[in-house]
């Protein structure tokens, strides 16, 4: 839906490693404001996405 958008920066998070493959998702969503991450410096690639979560993420990506 959304056309495999590109960030024009790189996530900073220190458990996303560069060249990752979800490095250029969660860029994306962290520039265009559909997450902010789990805190600064912390993304959470590996914990378990809830319903909730993604309800939130689709909504932010969406809005206009």
């Amino acid at each position: 839906y959304l056309n495999k958008p590109k960030a024009e920066t790189t996530c900073s998070f220190a458990d996303v490693p560069a060249g990752a493959w979800c490095e250029p998702a969660i860029s994306w969503a962290v520039e265009n404001g559909v997450t902010a991450g789990m805190s600064e410096n912390m993304f959470g690639p590996l914990v378990n996405c809830k319903r909730a979560h993604m309800v939130t993420f689709l909504y932010a990506a969406l809005a206009e």
